[in-house]
C-alpha cells in the first residue's frame, strides 16, 4: 500500500508514497516511527498487559486490601473480587478500567519519559551514513 514500484533499466525499485512520507516525517517527530512500524510487537504488548491488569492486578489489589483494612466485605473471597471486578466494568465504571488498564498505561508512560533521553546521531555520524550509501 505504502510503496509503488516502477521499473528503471533492468531492476525494479521501490518508492515510498507521499502519504507514506508524511507519516514517516510526523512519527519521527515524536520518536514513534518505531512503535508505528512494529505494530504486531504493540499489539502483543498490549494484550499482555490487559491480561495483567485483567487478572494479576486485581489479585494483587484484594490481597493488599485484605492485609491493610482486614477481610473483604464478611469474608467473601477473590473469586466474589474478581466477580464484582467484571461486573463494574460492565457498568462502564472508571476505576476498575483505570485497573485494567494501568499496567499499559505504565508502559507507555516510561516510553514517553524515555524519549529525551536516547542517543541521537551526532552531525558527523549522519553525514558519514550518508556518504556511505
Amino acid at each position: 500500500m505504502g510503496l509503488s514500484g516502477y521499473r528503471t533499466g533492468h531492476h525494479t525499485e521501490a518508492r515510498p508514497c507521499k502519504a507514506a512520507g508524511i507519516l514517516l516525517a510526523f512519527s519521527n517527530c515524536f520518536g514513534i516511527c518505531g512503535y508505528i512500524m512494529n505494530w504486531k510487537k504493540e499489539l502483543i504488548l498490549l494484550l499482555a498487559a490487559l491480561g495483567v491488569g485483567a487478572f494479576l492486578g486485581p489479585m494483587i489489589v484484594f490481597l493488599v486490601g485484605q492485609a491493610t483494612f482486614g477481610p473483604y466485605d464478611d469474608g467473601a473471597g477473590l473469586a466474589t473480587f474478581y466477580a464484582r471486578f467484571w461486573l463494574e466494568l460492565g457498568k462502564t465504571d472508571p476505576i476498575p478500567w483505570l485497573m485494567l488498564l494501568a499496567p499499559y498505561l505504565l508502559l507507555q508512560w516510561l516510553r514517553l519519559l524515555r524519549i529525551p533521553f536516547r542517543r541521537r546521531p551526532s552531525a558527523s555520524e549522519t553525514t558519514l551514513s550518508a556518504d556511505q550509501t
